[in-house]
Parts: structure tokens; sequence; C-alpha cells
């Protein structure tokens, strides 16, 4: 899977990667309006997990079982107990495109009961209120959370850069990828964090019996054309004993507290996360103390993803010398990480955005033309055999969405983006037919 996994167990966790916190955090008991507020939310999907039972169904019976449903939940809270019946996941896979025989064309859709995405978001709720109110987050985190995005991301990284070659310092991004994070949680490490970070006593009981005895089992449906007639297969129950649960309302905010102390193992560089996407900046004033700091702070990284016993695929990892218009990005420091050199890349697909080593917008000027153009055909395709209203769906969701993306950072961006805005005004003559 990795080079490094032989490490992990040679490794002992760092006693002052998370300071403890004294605050513990307490479990307001679930009051019957709260599961109504949730229940009302819920999409009306008629989709149902193992139980066979619908939100849409759940959403027009919930004044019925309200009562007892609020009860069984503050049972579980009280009894740090979470019902093993809701721990079950069916999984569908779904082609996403190529030959349907080839297992590796699958995306797998993890399917929860109901009611077990009402409780969880419920405590989802709790746990978010206590996290905030002691800041425990990590402020270098940008995903999973409100008033966040990939853009206040975007531009943290770039500000730092543009900053740096500014004061005519050296600036450097390696842009991890790290190999199915959500999938390979060690359960212990996590519940260790959550004790840390202050989910202690009945939550933390609670929480190591939500991570812990999980099945899932593999539904297919097949149905013959030619008789109308469809059928479901499904496989056996296969516990899961790692990760945070797919497809579930806890899982993310998990995986934010499992990851929430990389920052603070690396001070000496600057680190920018959207939930596992990975980006670590590093400046400094002299390519030599650039260098010493890359070797100190690829040890700490090193350590943090032994211990934490995540995987990093090298293979895919990029590295960026910056440097401005103009100028060239010689006598860049070599870096090894996990005995692998990492490949210099003149750009980097960062969250959406193409950014290049000189800070041009060229190369995503270019890939968003390129995906403009496809979308004007399409449009143009169906411009005569579809109402008005599906045809103004698509710009929107193939056209306008792709265009507007990012825009704030590359739409200065000068001639290059001369273009761009070229297929835009084909776009506007093909739509109003002048």
């Amino acid at each position: 899977m990795c080079t490094h996994t032989k490490d992990i167990r040679q490794v002992r966790v760092p006693a002052n990667t998370i300071p403890r916190n004294a605050n513990m955090m307490f479990v307001a008991p679930i009051t019957e309006e709260e599961v109504l507020n949730v229940t009302g939310k819920l999409k009306n999907k008629y989709s149902s997990g193992f139980d066979e039972i619908p939100a849409s169904l759940i959403k027009h019976c919930i004044q019925f079982i309200n009562k007892p449903l609020t009860f069984i939940f503050n049972l579980s809270l009280n009894t740090g107990t979470f019902p093993n019946l809701m721990k079950i996941a069916k999984v569908r896979p779904i082609l996403k495109k190529g030959r349907i025989q080839d297992i590796t064309n699958y995306r797998p859709i993890s399917i929860l009961p109901a009611f077990s995405k009402i409780f969880e978001t419920l405590i989802h709720n709790r746990v978010i209120s206590f996290l905030n109110k002691y800041n425990l987050i990590s402020s270098a985190q940008n995903g999973f959370r409100a008033n966040k995005s990939t853009y206040t991301a975007i531009q943290s990284f770039l500000e730092d850069i543009l900053t740096t070659l500014d004061s005519k310092r050296f600036a450097m991004g390696v842009f991890l990828d790290l190999t199915k994070a959500f999938d390979v949680i060690n359960h212990d490490r996590l519940l260790t964090k959550l004790d840390l970070y202050g989910l202690r006593g009945k939550i933390h009981e609670w929480m190591t019996s939500y991570l812990t005895n999980r099945f899932q089992y593999v539904e297919i449906y097949h149905q013959d054309h030619v008789s109308c007639y469809s059928k479901s297969f499904t496989s056996s129950l296969k516990e899961i004993k790692h990760g945070v649960p797919q497809g579930s309302v806890l899982g993310p905010l998990l995986f934010l507290l499992f990851i929430n102390d990389l920052p603070h193992a690396i001070p000496q560089a600057k680190v920018v996360l959207f939930a596992d996407d990975t980006n670590i900046l590093f400046t400094d004033n002299s390519l030599s103390s650039l260098n010493i700091k890359i070797k100190k702070v690829i040890d700490q990284l090193e350590s943090w993803f032994n211990v934490n016993q995540l995987f990093v695929n090298t293979d895919k990892t990029k590295v960026l010398f910056f440097h401005g218009k103009g100028s060239t990005s010689r006598n860049r420091p070599v870096i090894r990480l996990f005995n692998r050199e990492l490949v210099y890349s003149s750009s980097v697909k960062f969250l959406g955005i193409d950014i290049s080593e000189n800070l041009s917008w060229l190369n995503h000027t270019q890939y968003i033309c390129l995906k403009l153009s496809k979308a004007l055909y399409l449009i143009k395709s169906l411009r005569n055999s579809v109402s008005l209203q599906v045809l103004r769906n698509v710009y929107f969701t193939k056209f306008e969405s792709i265009f507007k993306y990012g825009i704030m950072f590359w739409g200065g961006g000068g001639k290059e983006i001369d273009t761009v805005f070229k297929v835009q005004k084909k776009m506007h003559k093909s739509h109003y037919g002048h």
C-alpha cells in the first residue's frame, strides 16, 4: 500500500502533539422538539438502508413515533451504547464509466439507516458546539466547517505565497496525496484523540460503541430489460475494523479531529487543509535555510504519519518551487519523503484551481476553455430538441459553474483570460441568438 508501512510499529505516540483539554464535554439530553426539527430537514429520499425504511416515510409519521424515538436516543446516550442495528451499512456499487466487468470502474455508495442519520445529527450538533466553544479545531482546516470552503483554503495559500515572493523570499509547496485516508483511520488512535480534546465519560463510551462492531454488505440490482423483471443480490455481512463510517453524519467530523493535530506537529511550515486534502508551504529568507527547514519538517511529518498510520502516495505527491514571472527556479532543494525523492512539477491542481510555479493562470484558463467549449457544444446540440428550462439547467450546471469557480483568483490574470471570455461571448450569442 505504501513504502513506509513497515515503520509504523517502531514509532510511539508523541506526548505533546495534542494538549489535553481540561474541559470535559457535557451531553445535554435530547428533546422531542430537536428530533422533530432534525427529521423535518431530512431530504425526501425514497432510498433506504438495510431496514428498508426511507427518510420520506419517517418524515411522514414522525409525529407518531417522536416520543419513543427520543426516549431511545437518550437511553443510548445514558448507557454509552450506540444501537447495533444502526451500524449496518448497505453498499451499492455505482458505475462511473468504462466496462461494467471492471470493478475499479465502480464507486461504492454507503447507505445507512435514516434513523442513524437523525441521531448522528443531534450528536454532531453537540460536539461541534463544544469544539467551537473552546476553539479546538485548527484554523488550518477548511473542510466541513461553517464559513469555510475551498475558496478560503486557496486564498490562504496564495496570499502567503504572494507575500513571500513580494518580500524577495523563497516559497515552496508540497501537495500531499493521502491514500484512502477516511478508510484507514485507526479507531484506538481516534478515541485517544477524542479523550484529549475533552470527549470523555459517557460520550467517549458512546463514541467507542459507535465505531466498533460495524458491518456492511453489498447489494446489486439486476434488471432484465426484455421482461422488465428486476432482482437484487446481497453479499454476506463484513465487519469494518478501520476508518470513519462512510455515508455517515459524524464521519467527516471525526476525520477532522483525527487530522487536527497535524499543523501542530510541523510548526515551522504552513499547513492548509481541506478535509484530507493536505498542502504544506515552506518559506524562508535563503535557499540554505529553506533546505534545513524542509529536512526538519519532513522528519516531523514522517513521524506524524507513521504514528497515525496514514499513508502518503509519494508518486502522486506534487512539489512546486514558486517564483515570479520571468525568473527561474534554479537550485531547488531535494526533498525525500519516506525514502522517495519527490518530483517537481510546473503546475498542480489545487482544490480545482490549476496553480503554476510562476503563478501564471495560463494553464488554468486553457483548462477552463476546454471544459467550456465542450459545454458550449453540448448546449448547441440540445438547443432545438429540449425546452428552454432544460437548456437553462444545462447552462448553469455545465457552463456557468465552471466559468465562475475561482474567478476571484484567476479573473484578473491579464491577457491569458481573454480566451475564456471569448468562449463566454460565444455562449451568449448561442443562447440568445445574436
